[in-house]
């Protein structure tokens, strides 16, 4: 039987992994989103200081922008919900998980492919860009490729912005 200090994390590891798993199915996935707090909750589960519960949540995120523009418009907009999978992707010392760095990188790719508004999001955040390259230095070899899409996805869309930075040698300079 768990102890009660272990009952809120557990709750949230599990119902995050319901929602990763009822998120795959097309039809599901609008009902889920549309539900009250479910983004709050999930965009809170990837702050927590709880690693199964911020990994399934970024999961959950990731498969509801999937191919949903309208859903991954709202999680674009969603407020903290880009950020936290930008410093995921940055992985600064918070101790993310490669598992976590991956599902991040992949809502980032599902928001973006599902919702060409969200570009101006991700681009505009100060360490956006610059967060999705450090993915193709550390990630997975899945996280990897899905990085060297959205940066090209993102240098597609905004030249002036994008190109600069990834010309720029010191944006390499990855600690």
């Amino acid at each position: 039987m768990r102890d009660a200090c272990d009952v809120e994390p557990f709750m949230l590891v599990e119902g995050a992994h319901i929602l990763v798993h009822l998120a795959n199915s097309e039809r599901v996935r609008a009902k889920i989103a549309a539900r009250p707090g479910v983004l709050e909750l999930l965009t809170r589960g990837a702050y927590v200081d709880y690693p199964a519960a911020r990994t399934n949540s970024v999961r959950a995120l990731a498969n509801l922008a999937c191919n949903n523009a309208q859903i991954a418009h709202t999680i674009a907009g969603f407020p903290g919900a880009v950020a936290i999978l930008i410093r995921i992707c940055e992985g600064s010392g918070e101790g993310y998980s490669d598992e976590a760095r991956s599902a991040s990188i992949r809502a980032l790719v599902n928001i973006v492919d599902a919702a060409e508004g969200s570009k101006p999001t991700i681009i505009s955040l100060p360490n956006g860009l610059h967060a999705v390259v450090a993915v193709i230095f550390k990630g997975s070899d899945a996280a990897k490729g899905n990085a060297c899409y959205l940066v090209a996805n993102l240098a597609e869309f905004n030249q002036e912005v994008a190109r600069p930075q990834i010309l720029n040698p010191k944006f390499y300079n990855l600690k």
